[in-house]
């Protein structure tokens, strides 16, 4: 009788490379027998197919190791991966009993999870991308489904958010450490969108591809009209090293220069599409900032175009420098000069926002001749702070339209931090976010550290009397609360209920409760309080709601109605006191059940 055991190895990979077949089953089947173990145990090409199934965006970083001749053992790296995701979880789970009082998290909150990716700490190269991989993975999975633990998805954006920022730290690190030459604007731009992502997947090699096929088109379109053009004898080991190094002058005379730029504008902004964006009552869109939405999209704002076309300009060998107006960006451009003479030089100024037109100083109605005023600006051809800093005011700038408290605070103290990491010495800096971090009781060590490095250095009355303050208030611990006495109410934590008595009648789920007023919750910014003129009594239980307006209400028991049928709530904090939905009512997390233990007794009434 034939059985597996008759089939070649051949036919049994065959099988295993099924994407049915996953990295459990293969294992499963590697333990029945000796051979069978050999079979999957020697085949490293099964295992880089099953970890490029399992995390398939991780399969582009695998590519490029492999491009740079990378030896690499896949079936370790699963085995790496597996282990990375388990203590994810484990991380997942003491989160909510460790941060369950706290709003928001502070750097100081989370560093512990460092070890299992910081490669300084010991943990695996690819643990930051199997780590971010997963937590994506969790964040986007549907809430309704049976395997979805809300608490865990929940507290996976905030480690995420923390793991893409500690990342990014390191990678403006090793950026800021490069010389000069290699502090390429298009790479700092690209953290930007990295540190402002933390859900998406941006690699610094898409944006440089993007770029890279932008120069080709403009170079097969400039041979169709000046063929003759001198950058068509040019090797490809010059094109390399204008494309990873700022170059300090232009390689060509004035005319073939401007051949490339008109050509450049003609591609960029009449056969691409590419146009500026306004702002609209100085408010911007955040895809007009970010780089690599402005890739994508073909709109962007007046550095991110900027930055586009400078970089596109030096990998053709022309020098454009970014020249910063208090309001505006413009690319000076300077042909090389025939001459020794300053008085010479003549500078021409590229308006990004209006498809890159040329003027020089003689265009100007103002100066007609004259010194422009534009030459005391700052030109900037490689990275600076002001660069960096000018895109972070940009994105503060970005329209807040937001129903959600939460989401605005979230975005002021992400630019603030990432503000903090250009200018880690900035005493202003420190003390914004300092103020930030105590308005919304975060965890202030991490800013103590930094002062105490810069009283180190230079001693300060002003620092020393931040420092003093920043230290008394990070004495500060959060309460224990103990667990709620069982009371005669009417309503339990996890229920849905609908406000009748206020308009809109929105409905939300309960999250908490007092057996009475308690004036306690007056001063949260997060907390809107119902009208007291429309209650009877304030001796009645209040109840904690989140609503589905993305709002958090303290509302009295006489306001409510129990909501049918019961429904899904849609709220950033659903998961930090659930686990799940169970159609009836939300089922609390361990923590926020150990806290109103009797609360089950009316659930119970609910099936």
């Amino acid at each position: 009788m034939t059985t597996i055991k008759n089939l070649s190895n051949e036919v049994i990979y065959i099988i295993l490379q099924q994407k049915i077949i996953s990295i459990e089953d293969v294992v499963s089947f590697g333990l029945t027998c000796r051979r069978f173990l050999n079979v999957i145990c020697h085949n490293n090409m099964l295992w880089q197919m099953k970890l490029y199934e399992r995390w398939p965006h991780i399969k582009r970083i695998y590519d490029k190791r492999i491009q740079n001749k990378e030896n690499i053992n896949f079936k370790d790296d699963v085995k790496t991966s597996i282990k990375c995701r388990n203590e994810l979880r484990n991380h997942l789970l003491l989160m909510s009993k460790r941060f369950f009082q706290k709003d928001n998290f502070s750097e100081s909150d989370m560093e512990h999870f460092d070890a299992l990716f910081c490669p300084n700490m010991g943990a695996h190269i690819m643990n930051y991308h199997f780590l971010k991989d997963e937590m994506i993975h969790l964040i986007t999975m549907s809430s309704l489904l049976p395997d979805c633990n809300l608490t865990h998805k929940y507290y996976s954006k905030e480690l995420l958010l923390y793991l893409q920022q500690r990342h990014t730290k390191d990678v403006w690190q090793e950026f800021i450490s490069y010389p000069k030459e290699q502090q390429l604007l298009e790479k700092a731009a690209t953290i930007v969108a990295q540190w402002y992502q933390p859900q998406k997947h941006i690699f610094y090699f898409d944006v440089e591809a993007s770029l890279d096929n932008i120069a080709q088109l403009v170079l097969e379109r400039l041979k169709k009209v000046h063929w003759d053009h001198p950058i068509f004898s040019t090797p490809a080991k010059q094109f390399s090293f204008w494309k990873n190094n700022n170059i300090n002058d232009n390689q060509w005379s004035k005319k073939e220069e401007k051949q490339i730029i008109n050509m450049l504008q003609i591609v960029l902004f009449d056969e691409l599409g590419f146009s500026g964006a306004l702002a609209s009552n100085l408010l911007y869109k955040l895809e007009d900032i970010l780089i690599d939405c402005v890739l994508e999209n073909k709109v962007g704002d007046a550095v991110s175009l900027a930055i586009i076309f400078q970089s596109i300009a030096r990998r053709l060998g022309v020098r454009c420098d970014l020249v910063a107006f208090p309001t505006h960006f413009f690319l000076s451009w300077k042909p090389k000069s025939i001459t020794e003479k300053s008085e010479d030089e003549e500078y021409f100024y590229i308006d990004i926002l209006h498809g890159g037109a040329i003027v020089g100083r003689n265009d100007c109605p103002k100066t007609r001749g004259r010194r422009c005023p534009i030459e005391n600006f700052n030109k900037h051809n490689e990275i600076s702070p002001t660069v960096v800093l000018r895109m972070i005011y940009h994105l503060q700038m970005v329209n807040p339209n937001y129903q959600h408290y939460q989401d605005r605070t979230l975005q002021i103290r992400s630019l603030m931090e990432f503000r903090y990491m250009i200018n880690p010495y900035d005493i202003d800096g420190i003390q914004a976010l300092g103020r930030h971090y105590m308005q919304n009781q975060m965890n202030l060590s991490g800013l103590l550290i930094s002062l105490q490095k810069i009283l180190v250095y230079k001693f300060n009355l002003y620092i020393n009397q931040i420092l003093t303050y920043f230290h008394k208030i990070s004495l500060f611990f959060y309460a224990n609360f103990p667990p709620k006495a069982r009371y005669n109410i009417k309503y339990a934590v996890g229920m849905i209920v609908t406000f009748k008595k206020h308009v809109p009648n929105y409905t939300g789920v309960i999250f908490g409760w007092d057996k009475t007023f308690n004036l306690r919750d007056l001063p949260n910014p997060e907390l809107k309080i119902i009208d007291m003129l429309e209650f009877n009594s304030v001796t009645q239980p209040f109840y904690f709601i989140l609503s589905e307006d993305g709002n958090k209400y303290y509302a009295a028991e006489d306001s409510l109605i129990e909501t049918c049928p019961p429904r899904w709530i849609e709220h950033n904090e659903i998961g930090r006191y659930f686990c799940r939905f169970a159609g009836s009512h939300y089922v609390p997390n361990e923590v926020l059940k150990r806290q109103y233990m009797f609360d089950e007794l009316v659930l119970d009434r609910l099936y």
